[in-house]
């Protein structure tokens, strides 16, 4: 027990990982904040039990979520011990909000073995048999739906499967069982269907937990037969310090940046997610400024999603519109503004704006049916009306 409460005192800080920012596969993924127990020295301490050391390592968890989402983790555990946690939940929340870490800490609390959670903090104990089949990505009673990589979205025998599942009892004692569907939004219509008759009356013990970025796209059908449950977003003042623990250089630009998305402005600072950006800003500028055709950039841009890039350009355009006003300090990207003073003389405001409005279009339907080279031409289509206007104007 001392052992706990020094990890709780101390606040270690780990290393962050996009590993520890996100659901994958059919398992949770085990947290990167921390393998080995530390004690106030730092050092590790070869005496610790298996049991206290997963039960430290939870603490340290604990401490590197966002505060902002302690709160409504605790209402949670209160209605789940009280036995009056409804069946079917809707997490929802713009990208980047952490609505996925409070469902990974939700599933692993929901299916813990330990009733007194009191020495961790409220949540999971990381050490029971539940915690650790969760960890290795092993446990029957959990499932994970989400979209297929190719098409992104969620079909309708992917969701047969899950309801089957579903409708199976309890491997452990406690008799619960937790399935998660994520980016519930893109189920087409069939999927949502079947899973209605799952939402509404589901196995004794089966929670299940959607997850969606735009809940007001789902059908009726869907939200009326789950609680809502919005994510709090954290003050500035709280996000800075999250990211600053986190070893962020410049909270302050990375919360910007990410348009006051926390846990978007984490996961940014991998040097993946800075290679796509610098990749999507030459893209943009080189198809602005005609330096390349639609059919090269398709090309480069394959691996990308089209949210990615129409997130990407929708804040590359916005940025510009904010130059060309002279507010370059509101830039989300402002190691980019010289870049964005070059191409913004390229059109005029108004078709800055008329393509800011197209991309918002495009970003608003079922991305499941955007590619690529829609969004490219849309680019395209601005630019060519701008140089039309232009010819127009020397020939008179």
């Amino acid at each position: 027990m001392a052992k706990k409460a020094k990890a709780a005192d101390s606040q270690p800080v780990f290393a962050v990982t996009d590993a520890s920012l996100r659901l994958s596969g059919l398992a949770l993924r085990e947290t990167a904040f921390g393998s080995a127990a530390a004690n106030s020295d730092g050092e590790n301490d070869p005496g610790l039990s298996n049991r206290e050391t997963a039960a430290e390592d939870e603490l340290i968890r604990l401490h590197q979520l966002p505060p902002w989402l302690l709160t409504p983790l605790s209402h949670i555990r209160q209605s789940f011990v009280k036995k009056n946690l409804p069946h079917a939940l809707l997490v929802h929340a713009s990208p980047g909000s952490g609505k996925r870490l409070l469902v990974e800490a939700l599933v692993a609390l929901l299916l813990c073995e330990e009733e007194d959670k009191t020495d961790w903090g409220g949540l999971a104990c990381g050490a029971c048999n539940s915690c650790k089949q969760l960890r290795s990505g092993n446990h029957a009673d959990y499932r994970l739906l989400i979209p297929t990589e190719e098409r992104q979205i969620i079909r309708v025998g992917d969701t047969r499967n899950f309801v089957n599942w579903a409708l199976l009892t309890a491997n452990a004692r406690s008799g619960v069982k937790v399935g998660v569907i994520d980016s519930v939004e893109v189920m087409n219509t069939s999927a949502a269907n079947s899973l209605l008759k799952t939402l509404e009356e589901p196995a004794p013990g089966t929670f299940i937990i959607c997850i969606a970025s735009w809940p007001g796209s789902l059908p009726a059908t869907i939200t009326s037969r789950c609680q809502l449950l919005p994510v709090p977003s954290g003050d500035a003042a709280a996000a800075e310090q999250w990211l600053s623990d986190a070893g962020v250089s410049d909270p302050a630009v990375a919360l910007q940046r990410a348009n006051g998305a926390a846990v978007k402005a984490l996961d940014e600072q991998s040097g993946a997610s800075v290679e796509q950006r610098s990749r999507l800003q030459r893209s943009f500028c080189d198809i602005v400024a005609a330096r390349a055709g639609i059919a090269v950039w398709v090309e480069r841009l394959s691996r990308e999603t089209p949210t990615d890039c129409l997130e990407a350009y929708l804040s590359f355009t916005a940025d510009i519109l904010r130059v060309k006003q002279g507010a370059e300090k509101y830039c989300r990207h402002l190691d980019m503004v010289d870049d964005w003073k070059t191409v913004a003389p390229l059109l005029s405001s108004e078709q800055w704006f008329t393509l800011l409005d197209r991309l918002s279009h495009l970003y608003r339907i079922d991305n499941a049916s955007i590619k690529i080279q829609p969004v490219l031409e849309t680019i395209f289509a601005v630019i060519w009306q701008q140089r039309s206007q232009q010819l127009e104007s020397l020939r008179a």
